[in-house]
C-alpha cells in the first residue's frame, strides 16, 4: 500500500519515496508495524496534532505506528474535514497536547476526546461544504495565480541579472556589445571583447571564517555580543535581525566582528542555499560570524563587490557552486575555501562593474518590490480564507442561502474560464484591501 504522510497544510498525502528533498524523515526497511489507513478515515501525527498536522485521507494506505487513526462517524465528513483543520478548533489540540520537549508534544487521546465540535444539521452540513468547496477553491487559484507571477518575476531577475553579468547585454544601451571573443570556458561560450576571466583567487586578499559559540535564548542585552545565524543571507540580501545572544566570553571576537559592507558567502547550507552571498548593511555593533559563512576581504581596485555579488547570483556562478556543492552526501553540502579560489569571475574594467552594479541594483530592486507586495497579497488572502472558513463552520456566518445557489457546483475551478471568475476573485481584492 503507498506510504501516506499527514502535513500541516495540505492533511494526508502520499509521500514521493524517490524524493529526497521530501524524505529528510527515515523510512525503515521493514514497514509491516505501520497503520492501515482506509479512505475516510481521520489521521492524525499526535506529537504534531497541535500544528493541524491531521486530516481526512482520500487514500487507502499506510502511516507511521506513531499515528492516530479514527473512524468518524455521526457527520457528514467533508463538513468535519474542513472545520477540524480550522482555527477554529486547532488550538484545542494545543490544548490536549504536552511533553518536555517543545514541537514533538504528545496528544492526550482522553482530553482530545473532551474538545468540543459544533455540529449543525445535516443539510447544513452539506450546504456548508458546498459553500466552502467553491470559495477555497476561487482563494486557492487566486494564491497560485500571484504564486505563479512571483515565478516568472523570479525567473527575470535571472535572466536579467545573468545577461548583465556575462555580458550579453551592455546595460547603457540595453543592445548587444559591439565584439565578442570566446571565453575559453565550454559552458559560457563567448564574452566581450575586453572583458577578462580570472580565478576569484585574484580577486580575494583573505577569507575570514566565523565561529559559533553556543547561543542563548531570549533578548539581546545591551552590550551583548551576537552570532549572525545563516538565515542573515537570503539570496543577495543580509537580515540585520538574524543574530542570537551569545553568553559572555573571555575571547577577543573583534577579529570575525561583522561590518557594513563586508562580503560574506554562506559555506555550508541546504542545497540550493549553499554559496548564497551577501553584502551586509545596517548591522548591529557586536555582532559576528558563524562558522558557517565565509567573510571575503576584496580587492577592491579590481573587482566591484555589488558586481561580484551579483554574478555569483547568477545562473552563470550559481552552476560552479554547486558543481562544487554536489559532492557531499549529507542534507547539508559543504564549500571549502579551495573551491572558491578557483571560480572562473568574468570581469569589465572596473568602472563599468561599477555601472552594471548600480543598473541591477535599480531594476531588480524594482521587480523585488512587486514580488513583495504580491506576497503579502498570499499572506492576506490566505488569513482571509482562514478567517471564513473558521467563521463558516462554526456558525457565524448563514450560508445556506448562498449554498443553494451552488446545487450544480463542481469543484472544477481550474477548468473555469478566467472571466467566469472575474467578479468573485473582484470579491476578494476587496477583502484583501
Amino acid at each position: 500500500m503507498p506510504l501516506l504522510s499527514v502535513v500541516r497544510e495540505k492533511g494526508v498525502t502520499k509521500r514521493n519515496t524517490l524524493d529526497r528533498e521530501e524524505n529528510h524523515n527515515y523510512i525503515p526497511d521493514d514497514l509491516s508495524n505501520y497503520k492501515v489507513v482506509r479512505e475516510g478515515q481521520l489521521a492524525m501525527n499526535k506529537m504534531k496534532a497541535w500544528q493541524g498536522s491531521y486530516g481526512i485521507s482520500k487514500y487507502d494506505g499506510i502511516v507511521s505506528p506513531a499515528y492516530f487513526v479514527f473512524d468518524i462517524n455521526g457527520v457528514e465528513k467533508r463538513f468535519f474535514s474542513i472545520a477540524i483543520r480550522s482555527k477554529a478548533y486547532i488550538p484545542f489540540f494545543t490544548q490536549a497536547s504536552d511533553g518536555i520537549r517543545v514541537g514533538q508534544w504528545d496528544l492526550s487521546l482522553d482530553r482530545m476526546k473532551e474538545i468540543p465540535f459544533t455540529i449543525p444539521p445535516p443539510e447544513e452540513q452539506l450546504s456548508i461544504a458546498r459553500f466552502l468547496d467553491h470559495k477555497t477553491a476561487l482563494i486557492d487559484r487566486y494564491i497560485r495565480q500571484k504564486k505563479r507571477m512571483i515565478a516568472l518575476l523570479e525567473e527575470q531577475k535571472r535572466v536579467i541579472i545573468d545577461e548583465a553579468v556575462t555580458g550579453k547585454i551592455d546595460v547603457r544601451t540595453g543592445k548587444p556589445y559591439p565584439k565578442y571573443k570566446d571565453s575559453g570556458v565550454e559552458w559560457l561560450g563567448m564574452v566581450p571583447e575586453g572583458w577578462a576571466i580570472t580565478p576569484l583567487a585574484r580577486l580575494i586578499i583573505k577569507i575570514d571564517q566565523g565561529w559559533s559559540p553556543s547561543a542563548s535564548e531570549g533578548p539581546l542585552q545591551s552590550g551583548q555580543w551576537a552570532v549572525c545565524s545563516l538565515s542573515a543571507i537570503k539570496h543577495g540580501k543580509f537580515d540585520p535581525e538574524a543574530i542570537k545572544p551569545i553568553p559572555s566570553l573571555l575571547y577577543d571576537l573583534s577579529r570575525i566582528e561583522l561590518h557594513d559592507n563586508d562580503f560574506l558567502l554562506t559555506r555550508a547550507n541546504t542545497r540550493n542555499l549553499v554559496g548564497d552571498v551577501c553584502i551586509v548593511a545596517n548591522v548591529r555593533p557586536k555582532s559576528i560570524i558563524s562558522d558557517l559563512i565565509y567573510r571575503f576581504q576584496l580587492d577592491k581596485t579590481a573587482v566591484f563587490s555589488g558586481f561580484l555579488l551579483f554574478q555569483m547570483l547568477s545562473p552563470y556562478g550559481r552552476q560552479q557552486i554547486e558543481v562544487d556543492a554536489r559532492g557531499s552526501s549529507s542534507t547539508m553540502p559543504k564549500i571549502s575555501q579551495g573551491h572558491i579560489k578557483r571560480w572562473q569571475v568574468i570581469l569589465p574594467g572596473f568602472h563599468e562593474q561599477e555601472s552594471i552594479s548600480k543598473y541591477l541594483k535599480r531594476t531588480i530592486g524594482r521587480i523585488d518590490n512587486t514580488i513583495g507586495h504580491n506576497t503579502r497579497q498570499i499572506v492576506l488572502t490566505s488569513e482571509y480564507r482562514s478567517r471564513l472558513i473558521s467563521e463558516v463552520v462554526t456558525g457565524k456566518l448563514d450560508v445556506r442561502a448562498a449554498a443553494a445557489d451552488l446545487l450544480d457546483f463542481e469543484a472544477t475551478i481550474d477548468d473555469a474560464p478566467d472571466e467566469a471568475l472575474d467578479e468573485d476573485e473582484a470579491e476578494l481584492e476587496e477583502a484583501e484591501e
